[in-house]
């Protein structure tokens, strides 16, 4: 086991458990906390696997941006002691993800896995040639062939930040 290896099973115990800590936690503000440090262990991740812009963009992106947005919003939320309280849907909403949870771990363990031989020479330098070079990949694919997904991502961006300001603006006046 090398040094890789050891950071890999590090983020992902810290993603992990911080994710978990995301849906168990009561309070929001911790819970929206513990969602940048999810954030952020997962563009540790990405860094691991040599996409090394998917992981500046995991963090600049989700944990500088998105998340701060969400503590930024539950910060100027009204009447915070009544936005933990249980309600109705929360016994729903447990059997739902119940079921997708069951139901992601069945295809997942019955799923074919194909192990690729990467000792093989076409396989060793598909390798290569996939992480050597992953910024113009990435561009290649978001430019031409998910265009409509990268611009509806763009638009989204768009409405979090005219919200917060909305938010901003009503708190201030």
């Amino acid at each position: 086991m090398n040094l890789t290896d050891i950071f890999f099973i590090i983020f992902s115990l810290v993603a992990f458990t911080s994710a978990l800590l995301v849906v168990f936690i009561q309070d929001l503000f911790k819970s929206a906390l513990m969602l940048v440090v999810t954030f952020i262990s997962v563009g540790g991740i990405f860094f691991l696997l040599s996409a090394e812009f998917l992981g500046v963009i995991q963090i600049l992106i989700y944990a500088g941006g998105i998340a701060i947005i969400i503590i930024f919003g539950i910060l100027m939320t009204k009447d915070m002691a009544t936005a933990n309280t249980s309600n109705i849907f929360m016994f729903i909403n447990g059997q739902i993800c119940l079921i997708f949870f069951v139901l992601l771990s069945y295809f997942l363990i019955n799923e074919k896995w194909v192990l690729l031989d990467l000792t093989s020479t076409s396989y060793a330098e598909q390798a290569k040639n996939l992480f050597s070079n992953t910024t113009n990949h990435l561009a290649t694919l978001l430019l031409k062939n998910w265009v409509i997904a990268f611009e509806f991502s763009s638009v989204l961006l768009l409405a979090v930040i005219i919200g917060s300001l909305a938010i901003v603006k009503d708190k201030n006046e």
